[in-house]
């Protein structure tokens, strides 16, 4: 893995530490991810299965990400994503990045697309809910209640 900044390897190692460490789920993941469906090829950097227990339940859920470090997510992150969410629908969309926080344009596009994700599947379970960390997360010491 290079920690390039251009690469956003550097976030990618920085959520699947968020993640699997800081919020203490049992995490499955795999890095730099291209699947192909239908002739078409869908690249991410990020994704797997996590799964926390909460009350003596346990629920594993899909997790697809984007990671930035310093670059700012552009429509066709959001696209690519959105294609991705509807090939896996229940799936959780994450976007990260080191960054402290989103531009105006950055949350206007991962908006609408947490909009569209809220939709329900069947009776009760969110579309593709979208999940954002920034810089204050992704460098956390102890978790996310202490950032």
């Amino acid at each position: 893995v290079s920690l390039s900044s251009n690469t956003g390897a550097f976030s990618v190692l920085l959520t699947a530490r968020f993640l699997s460490l800081l919020m203490h789920i049992q995490t499955t993941l795999a890095f730099g991810v291209e699947l192909q469906r239908s002739g078409q090829a869908f690249e991410f950097d990020l994704g797997g299965f996590v799964r926390q227990s909460r009350f003596g339940r346990s629920r594993t859920r899909m997790i697809l990400a984007e990671c930035k470090s310093y670059n700012s997510f552009e429509r066709i992150d959001i696209k690519r994503m959105q294609a991705l969410g509807s090939i896996y629908p229940g799936a959780s969309l994450l976007f990260a990045c080191v960054r402290p926080a989103l531009t105006g344009q950055e949350r206007k596009l991962i908006g609408s697309l947490a909009k569209k994700g809220r939709r329900r599947i069947g009776s009760e379970e969110p579309g593709n809910p979208v999940i954002v960390l920034t810089g204050n997360e992704l460098f956390a010491t102890f978790g996310l209640k202490d950032t």
